[in-house]
């Protein structure tokens, strides 16, 4: 029985540990003062929908900063990577009509990183 216990709070732990992996809402922010850290969100995309936009804005005063789309087939569909000391601005905007049904994924990655980011994500049901 006591060995039961200790697996069962291995494996919990072991799943709090993992990678920080959240639901992608449709509009997010982040604000990095010397951050560093790696973010991977999720949204879904459904039979339903038609059309899938994504828009990245960032910009940062240094460091380094990596954005990555990726759809439900594993393509990669968008981002950029901004490094610098001095300052750097990025923009993408893609729309996929018929895009891939299934779980997109939206990699954010900082490393001493201070500026903005903002990801929109837009799902619609009619082209």
């Amino acid at each position: 029985m006591k060995s039961i216990k200790i697996i069962l709070l291995l494996l919990l732990t072991w799943g709090n540990a993992q990678a920080q992996e959240s639901r992608m809402p449709a509009d997010t922010t982040f604000r990095l003062n010397n951050s560093t850290f790696t973010e991977v969100f999720y949204f879904k995309v459904e039979p339903s929908h038609q059309l899938v936009t994504h828009q990245i804005k960032g910009q940062i005063d240094r460091g380094y900063l990596s954005i990555k789309i990726t759809d439900a087939k594993g393509h990669k569909t968008g981002g950029f990577t901004l490094k610098s000391q001095q300052g750097a601005r990025g923009t993408a905007e893609d729309v996929y009509s018929d895009p891939a049904k299934g779980r997109w994924k939206v990699k954010v990655v900082a490393k001493e990183a201070t500026g903005k980011l903002r990801i929109g994500i837009k799902l619609d049901e009619e082209l």
